[in-house]
């Protein structure tokens, strides 16, 4: 049971789920519809995102076994649950089955950009493995670009428009400013391993930093409005966002754990308003 549990979670489904979700908002974006259409490679794009999502949370697993005993000793390679040896097959075969499936999408949706965003995501994932994530900063933009290729992959299946350029944007920023504060939550841990911006410039100039972002993510989302005429739906929903990550600017600097979860609640909350535009 507990190897189970281990390789359930290792892959981090919550983060792939969301991955997939994003494939599903970018082509309703794109497409202004819910269901029907080619939804086919809807479908094989957003599965192959939530495994290749997996494929590399185990290879950072792998690389961060020793920091993550002190810091997160609760996931699967760094409490035992499930061995190396092992993970090295399962990222294997999770890598194999992702890359399929972003195959057999593109040849649903007749589009070549899928699988150039699939094998751009794999390869900028793993250079932020081997390169990138001691950097610090160059690694936060490295992971805001993974975030937004989500709605990418999803919006090329169907055509991208200016509202998903948009959604893009707002999934890059909010992505670094995640990725600052995620880094202000970890400072002890990463000190002498990573070269963050809270360990280099010290954790109140790197929150300012972030807050910098955060405002960013609140103007861009006004954008689709200009875009897409008033949509009082929209307004509402990313409106409650937007006062998630306004809350976010205030609690950073004292609970930086709290902060980043309302982060992430923010995020999870500006789904149905990224849906609402295709209405």
């Amino acid at each position: 049971m507990k190897r189970i549990r281990g390789t359930i979670s290792v892959i981090r489904p919550e983060d792939g789920l969301f991955g997939a979700v994003g494939v599903y908002v970018g082509w309703a974006v794109a497409s202004g519809r819910f269901l029907g259409g080619n939804f086919l490679p809807v479908l094989f794009s957003s599965l192959s995102t939530f495994l290749l999502i997996g494929v590399l949370n185990i290879f950072n697993d792998l690389g961060d076994i020793d920091i993550d005993r002190l810091i997160h000793s609760r996931r699967a390679l760094a409490s035992g649950a499930i061995s190396e040896g092992f993970s090295k097959f399962y990222l294997a075969g999770l890598l194999l089955s992702s890359a399929a499936l972003a195959i057999i999408a593109a040849f649903f949706a007749h589009s070549v950009m899928l699988p150039i965003i699939f094998f751009a995501g794999l390869i900028l994932g793993l250079l932020y493995e081997v390169r990138f994530k001691k950097q610090g900063f160059p690694g936060n933009l490295t992971i805001a670009v993974l975030m937004f290729l989500p709605f990418l992959m999803g919006a090329s299946v169907s055509g991208i428009t200016p509202t998903v350029i948009v959604l893009c944007m707002m999934a890059f920023v909010t992505g670094v400013a995640k990725e600052i504060i995620n880094d202000v939550k970890d400072v002890e841990g990463d000190r002498g391993r990573r070269r963050t911006l809270p360990n280099t410039l010290g954790v109140k100039p790197s929150l300012l930093f972030a807050i910098v972002f955060l405002m960013l993510t609140i103007i861009i989302s006004a954008i689709p409005l200009f875009l897409e005429g008033l949509m009082v739906t929209y307004l509402v929903l990313i409106g409650i966002a937007d006062l998630l990550l306004i809350s976010v600017m205030v609690i950073s600097f004292y609970r930086p754990v709290i902060a980043h979860r309302l982060h992430s609640l923010g995020m999870v909350l500006s789904i149905p308003a990224f849906l609402s535009l295709s209405f």
